[in-house]
């Protein structure tokens, strides 16, 4: 039996929603190097809400409709996506984990302007883990769709 790709109108929505938190924790990175930290603050929050939303949008609705079409068994694509996936929303989680991190030394006050080496360790693997959903997009929902 012929498994077809999931359709682009939720992976759309979910590209969208974790590539534009790169914007808040980029805002976030360069307010702290101002001493700006109630920015920082903000902008990790922001960051935080669109990854949390990701991952909902991953396990709560994507996961779920996937696996009415396919499972990690049924052929090599199901395998493909539910790992590929699943690694990435685990980096998801890991970059979840640095920022709330990062918020509750924002908040106990431990950046300031000559003090933010872990927001910019976070900043950098959050990016990362932005470019690398392209890459996934671009291979497990675009390229068997077209």
């Amino acid at each position: 039996a012929g498994i077809e790709a999931p359709s682009l109108g939720l992976p759309v929505i979910m590209s969208v929603v974790l590539l534009s938190s790169s914007f808040p924790m980029h805002w976030a990175e360069t307010a702290v190097e101002k001493g700006n930290v109630a920015r920082l603050k903000l902008g990790l929050a922001i960051t935080f809400a669109l990854g949390v939303a990701f991952l909902a949008l991953q396990l709560g609705i994507e996961y779920p409709h996937a696996l009415d079409e396919f499972t990690p068994r049924s052929n090599s694509y199901g395998s493909l996506f539910f790992v590929i996936t699943g690694l990435h929303g685990a980096h998801v989680a890991v970059g979840l984990a640095m920022n709330a991190w990062n918020q509750a030394r924002a908040w106990g006050g431990h950046y300031d302007e000559g003090n933010f080496l872990h927001v910019q360790t976070g900043a950098m693997y959050w990016h990362f883990v932005d470019v690398v959903w392209i890459f996934v997009f671009l291979s497990l929902y675009l390229g068997p769709n077209l």
